[in-house]
């Protein structure tokens, strides 16, 4: 009579299960460190590029309006009265002194009556409506809109509007919001300013600072005051 052998069955020890859960569960935290932190790089990105698009749309506000200065319905010949020159342009509040680096400017350019069936605005003559200027106040940027004076001797106190207002976006410092002309001496001793190097920063939601400097030419060449 044959007497058959009988197998043990064997299984996973309590160890062996053990060890291959802390195992499995150090893998799982690894992929999730990695993916926690490419979610918070990625969310990052997001917020730092919106921050540099509205700092984007408020220098393309800033640079559309400021390469008019200077402009004039009549060409300039030299013959003008002053109420008629309005190729002037002031700078005040310099960052610190000698430094080139101003943070409120004031121009002028025919702005009125505006344009109509493919006239060019204007009428030749300086008044209180064609005088614009930019500056930074409380975290601000602010556009000049109206005023009393076409010859200013500071920097205007009243008559501003703010043209930035982002959630994504703060504008802070002294130096935020930078004006630094270029300018050229001519024959008779004055200067005009042949182009302007205009800088701003500011912090995105998250902190970071971000900051844009473009430089745009005034074809007009207005006369620095």
């Amino acid at each position: 009579m044959s007497i058959k052998s009988i197998k043990r069955q064997t299984g996973i020890s309590l160890i062996e299960i053990l060890v291959s859960t802390a195992v499995g569960l150090l893998l799982l935290s690894a992929a999730a460190s990695v993916a926690i932190s490419s979610l918070s790089s990625n969310k990052n990105s997001l917020i730092n590029g919106k921050a540099a698009e509205d700092l984007q749309t408020m220098m393309n506000t800033i640079t559309r309006d400021v390469r008019r200065a200077g402009y004039n319905f009549n060409a300039e010949l030299g013959t003008e009265t002053d109420n008629q020159r309005f190729r002037k342009i002031w700078f005040f509040n310099e960052t610190a002194t000698g430094s080139g680096q101003f943070k409120c400017m004031v121009f002028r350019y025919d702005r009125y009556p505006e344009s109509s069936n493919l006239v060019q605005p204007g009428n030749g003559t300086v008044d209180t409506g064609d005088v614009r200027g930019l500056r930074l106040n409380a975290n601000q940027l602010e556009t000049l809109i109206t005023t009393t004076t076409v010859v200013p001797t500071t920097c205007p106190t009243t008559g501003w509007a703010a043209i930035s207002s982002s959630a994504n976006l703060k504008l802070s410092g002294t130096s935020a919001l930078t004006f630094e002309p270029k300018q050229v001496m001519l024959m008779d001793g004055s200067f005009v300013v042949d182009s302007l190097i205009i800088t701003l920063t500011g912090n995105a939601a998250n902190a970071n600072p971000i900051t844009i400097s473009e430089t745009i030419q005034l074809r007009n060449r207005p006369i620095k005051q």
